[in-house]
């Protein structure tokens, strides 16, 4: 039967201090891959898992001494987009730092909450206020690769994009008049592993200080599940 642990002690720290805090924990503990970082290997004293920041997380790096060979690489700088209908949060990260940011927000949900455009799709062009949000969300889309691409012009490319987007609105973000800096298929996008929230300024920070912040937990001994 699996041992149980109990809550751990959680630390968060910057990417900059990820190869210093791995390298410690090497020198001290044996630690196995678990599916998000290293942990301590049961028996070897309390329980140490960490998980680096999802910017230098790579799945396919099990051993934690070529891991730590990565960490030498910089991240560069990384574009961050959250999209939901009527609101989206953009900015660019250099150095673990917000340098850049953008919020967008226009008129183009219906009073029940559903999407202008796929309204459209599905029940047909209408009211003034139909056609009016259907602008809206035009305007939405482009105003959104507009500043990407302005910012692509001035502080690109970019490393990385991480992107939250709804499959529907992405087919409308790609297929805007004014296309973003990167294409569907482009090995830069990730998919930010996060529940985001309606995109803010708000948000948007707390977004990028998960994806470049790790977590260190220790945890007490492990209690037995029979107790």
């Amino acid at each position: 039967m699996s041992q149980r642990f109990p809550a751990p002690h959680s630390e968060r720290f910057p990417f900059s201090e990820t190869a210093d805090r791995l390298r410690a924990l090497i020198r001290e503990r044996r630690l196995e891959p678990i599916r998000q970082g290293f942990a301590t290997v049961p028996g070897d004293g309390p329980r140490i898992e960490l998980l680096p920041p999802i910017v230098q997380r790579d799945p396919s790096i099990s051993d934690p001494e070529a891991f730590l060979q990565t960490l030498g690489e910089p991240i560069g700088a990384l574009l961050v987009v959250l999209v939901q209908a009527g609101a989206a949060a953009l900015g660019v990260v250099e150095e673990g730092r917000l340098v850049r940011h953008k919020v967008i927000k226009k008129y183009m949900v219906r009073g029940k909450g559903h999407y202008q455009g796929t309204h459209l799709k599905t029940k047909g062009k209408s009211r003034y206020g139909s056609r009016l949000r259907l602008q809206k969300a035009v305007e939405f889309f482009l105003e959104i690769n507009q500043k990407l691409g302005e910012w692509d012009d001035e502080a690109g490319p970019f490393a990385r994009v991480y992107l939250s987007c709804p499959v529907r609105l992405a087919n409308e973000l790609y297929g805007a008049k004014v296309p973003p800096p990167f294409g569907r298929g482009d090995e830069r996008v990730e998919k930010i592993p996060l529940t985001v929230r309606v995109p803010s300024f708000k948000e948007l920070r707390r977004v990028c200080y998960e994806l470049t912040h790790g977590i260190l937990r220790t945890f007490d001994a492990p209690v037995d599940p029979g107790c």
